[in-house]
C-alpha cells in the first residue's frame, strides 16, 4: 500500500528477483533493471546511488513488522540492550517515508 497526504493507493508488485542483500536491490536498479526500495542510509557509500533518482517521492509506503528472533529466551544482557536498541531506532522510522529508486530517465 502506497499512501499519500490522506489518500491510499493499493500496488501490486511483481518480481523476478528478491535479495537478501539491501544494496542487492540498488546495484540492480543502476543500470536499468528495474525499482528498488532502498533506504537512503545505505545509499550514500555506494557509487550506485548516483546513478539513481528518486520516483513516486510524496508516496509513503506502509509499515512492515520486523522480528527479532533469539536462540533463547534467556538472553545475554548485552543482546537484551541490542534488541532495546534496535526496537527504539524502528520506532523513529515508522513517520520516515521509504523511498523508491530508478535510473535517470
Amino acid at each position: 500500500m502506497l499512501h499519500r497526504n490522506g489518500q491510499t493507493q493499493d500496488a501490486a508488485v511483481t518480481s523476478r528477483i528478491e535479495a537478501n542483500s539491501p544494496s542487492m536491490p540498488l546495484r540492480l536498479a543502476a543500470p536499468g533493471l528495474g525499482i528498488a526500495l532502498v533506504d537512503e542510509a545505505l545509499t550514500h557509500p555506494l557509487p550506485e546511488a548516483d546513478q539513481l533518482r528518486p520516483v513516486l517521492e510524496d508516496w509513503l509506503l506502509s509499515p512492515i513488522p520486523i522480528s527479532a528472533v533469539t536462540a533463547s529466551r534467556i538472553q545475554p544482557l548485552k543482546t537484551r540492550r541490542l534488541i532495546d536498541h534496535l526496537a527504539l531506532a524502528f520506532r523513529r522510522f515508522d513517520q520516515s517515508p521509504l523511498p523508491l529508486a530508478a535510473p535517470p530517465a
